[in-house]
């Protein structure tokens, strides 16, 4: 082993690479660093592609579960326009295959009925948390990040054409 007096010129033997080698002040280290970073910064689009996101999706009530009006229905989610403005673990957090990107649907766990039990599928949606709809929505107003909709019926929940509330 190459001791702090030892001078970097001289062949010393080497752990990682089996044999003896002239050691040159840590060059080695700071080559893999270069490498590893470089890799990171190549295979990130790659890895970014692995995330399969759906441009919209239809949220749907647990069959179980009652609806809390009779005018709402499923909800058409822009969840493509959301991807591009918000990492996936501000909505996600939970993931179910972080090498493939395969998240768990939120009425995999948010499926309780009714609205006052925190694991309820309403709950999942209409919490001042940052990572339900509604939290985070206030939450963008508050900081000036836009005008997200938290209305009812100006957001998710369109009224049924020639219907009231």
């Amino acid at each position: 082993m190459r001791s702090h007096r030892t001078p970097l010129t001289e062949k010393t033997p080497c752990l990682y690479h089996g044999r003896y080698i002239r050691h040159h002040g840590g060059s080695a280290m700071r080559s893999a660093i270069r490498w590893g970073l470089l890799t990171l910064v190549l295979l990130s689009p790659a890895l970014a592609a692995a995330y399969d996101v759906p441009k919209e999706i239809e949220i749907k009530r647990p069959a179980k579960n009652k609806p809390v009006a009779s005018w709402v229905g499923p909800v058409k989610f822009p969840h493509g326009f959301h991807a591009i403005h918000n990492p996936c673990k501000a909505c996600h957090h939970e993931e179910s295959d972080k090498s493939l990107g395969s998240f768990l649907p939120c009425s995999q766990c948010h499926n309780k009925p009714g609205d006052a039990e925190q694991m309820s599928f309403y709950r999942a949606w209409h919490n001042d948390k940052a990572y339900s709809c509604m939290g985070c929505h206030r939450q963008k107003r508050l900081l000036k990040q836009g005008e997200p909709p938290i209305s009812c019926t100006r957001g998710c929940h369109p009224l049924p054409t020639g219907g009231a509330q």
